[in-house]
């Protein structure tokens, strides 16, 4: 049996030497026992100073030194551990003892992430305000997999609303975007965390970002079916008639989903119905095609007349209406429109996607 004993003398760990590969191994079981960081440990046998590399010697006793400070170079490999591991896991007695041994806060992993991004995405509360107290960088941004979100970002993903206060009030930037040009207020709008987009629009951040898609959170919020977030996102004045990079409108987005809600919503507020996208194709005509007669039927009743009759290349509501098998419902629902003959008129077109761009 190997006896592993602290300073003071006390009994640390009882273990079988050969369950250790070598000395390093044994640090890290002492880590999941007692929170010790490895790079703090020093074991000693003998008065010699232990190798992390040695062979786990059984017919030994072992002492335990932790260090209370580390050199430049070992605060890399501090800064590494809690990154790699105390952030990550949420210990926050091995990362107490990493940072005040002088650990490098704003290390990155592999995948280009910080301590404060572990800690953020893992809702570890508490180590995020230690290390923002210690002046971690709150605007740094990841790559790899996480695709350049900051903390803030991650935080508002995984809808930690308590981390989401705690870097706003010490002054993270609201507006970063990611690789893919997404801000902290888009993603609560595509994930549906109406609290964090509350707390993020009350705190200043913009509603007229727009993504690599040139989608705005409004966009998001309404192709997503998250009518709370965009009544929100409206009352704080958001840009109703936005459109993409290939034309599209919050309007379309909810009409080609079905989102009847918001896109009642958007007309109230007076969103502008005729807009077309690249192709040419209105919120009306989306609504054709998917054959959401709800909305279809609201649109019309808004409607100026312009989106009823044929226009440029064929695309007009009919033609929509028609190539999306959804004819005989749609028509049903326009009894009333002086155009309802024109219906009838496309029983044979042929049916063909519209995809949203």
């Amino acid at each position: 049996m190997l006896l592993v004993r602290g300073l003071s003398g006390q009994e640390l760990a009882a273990v079988h030497a050969e369950d250790f590969r070598d000395v390093r191994a044994l640090k890290q079981h002492l880590r999941k026992l007692h929170s010790h960081p490895v790079s703090l440990q020093q074991l000693v046998r003998e008065g010699s100073c232990l190798k992390d590399d040695d062979r786990v010697d059984s017919a030994t006793e072992l002492q335990l030194v932790l260090l209370s400070s580390v050199s430049d170079v070992q605060s890399w490999q501090a800064g590494a551990e809690l990154v790699d591991y105390a952030a990550r896991i949420g210990d926050l007695q091995a990362t107490r003892s990493l940072l005040q041994a002088g650990a490098k806060t704003d290390l990155r992993d592999d995948a280009g992430q910080t301590a404060l991004m572990h800690a953020a995405w893992g809702g570890h509360v508490q180590i995020v305000r230690l290390l923002v107290e210690l002046g971690a960088d709150k605007d740094m941004l990841s790559f790899g997999i996480t695709y350049g979100m900051s903390a803030l970002g991650m935080a508002a993903r995984r809808e930690r609303l308590d981390i989401v206060r705690l870097l706003v009030d010490a002054g993270a930037n609201k507006d970063l975007q990611d690789l893919n040009g997404r801000t902290a207020l888009m993603h609560a709008a595509i994930d549906g965390h109406k609290a964090i987009a509350y707390l993020l629009m009350d705190a200043g951040a913009s509603t007229s970002w727009q993504d690599s898609d040139g989608r705005t959170a409004l966009m998001h919020a309404a192709a997503n079916g998250h009518i709370g977030i965009a009544r929100l996102l409206v009352q704080f004045g958001a840009d109703k008639d936005s459109q993409s990079t290939g034309g599209v409108t919050a309007l379309m987005l909810a009409a080609a989903y079905g989102h009847t809600e918001i896109a009642r919503l958007l007309v109230d507020a007076g969103a502008d119905k005729e807009l077309q996208d690249i192709h040419g194709r209105t919120a009306l005509m989306y609504a054709a095609f998917d054959g959401h007669t709800d909305i279809a039927n609201l649109l019309v009743n808004v409607s100026n007349g312009a989106d009823l009759q044929m226009v440029e290349r064929g695309k007009s509501l009919v033609v929509a209406a028609a190539r999306a098998n959804w004819l005989q419902p749609l028509a049903a629902g326009l009894t009333s429109c002086v155009y309802c003959v024109s219906w009838c008129m496309l029983t044979l077109a042929r049916t063909c996607r519209m995809p949203l761009v």
